[in-house]
């Protein structure tokens, strides 16, 4: 599993573009299996604190975005936009409550608000890609010597994703670090001689 970080001085705040990029095209990558790993803090926005009665709303990380893309040699393949509630609707009639608790590291509890932050206001979420995008779901297959781009669109407000009892309280949600996870497999050189073949005469298997 190979950890790939956005471009350099990209920032994380609201209505940014945040592209993650797999530059290397020598690889062979299997992106059903990625995931996407976000570390952050929720803080009141006066006080710069942490606050008891501020929580992060169930799937968190589908509400911190407006769109998510994935390009495959510069060709978007899939695109989702409103992330937060299309997901959220998936989630709910689609897992079961096996997959449900399984998810509960990636701030998915659909029975009550999740609990992933810690008493200074800080978490760190992974969340599998094929909960947030039906290509990561459906394409069961190893991608070779091809570019690959991930890109999120972050929200234009973090308020679909705070929930807060105080009257008045203004939260505050910061995001510093976006990684895009993904395992690199490893091929026998018999078996890389017999895919360059494959990919020689331009078939797709």
């Amino acid at each position: 599993m190979h950890s790939h970080p956005p471009y350099a001085n990209t920032t994380f705040n609201n209505s940014d573009e945040i592209k993650i990029p797999i530059q290397t095209q020598d690889i062979y990558t299997l992106p059903c299996n990625s995931s996407l790993y976000i570390e952050g803090r929720l803080v009141e926005a006066k006080e710069k604190k942490w606050s008891p009665t501020l929580r992060l709303v169930n799937n968190v990380v589908s509400f911190l975005f407006d769109e998510l893309r994935y390009e495959i040699g510069g060709i978007v393949v899939d695109r989702v936009r409103n992330p937060g509630i299309t997901t959220t609707i998936k989630g709910l009639v689609s897992f079961t409550n096996n997959e449900g608790n399984s998810y509960q590291h990636a701030g998915w509890n659909h029975q009550e608000l999740p609990e992933i932050r810690n008493s200074e206001g800080y978490f760190s979420v992974t969340i599998p890609l094929k909960n947030l995008m039906g290509f990561f779901e459906d394409f069961k297959k190893v991608l070779i010597n091809i570019r690959q781009e991930l890109v999120l669109i972050r929200s234009s407000t973090d308020v679909n994703a705070i929930v807060t009892t105080t009257p008045g309280e203004k939260p505050h949600l910061d995001l510093y670090r976006i990684l895009w996870r993904i395992p690199h497999i490893q091929v026998a050189d018999t078996e890389k001689l017999h895919l360059m073949k494959y990919i020689e005469k331009g078939r797709d298997n």
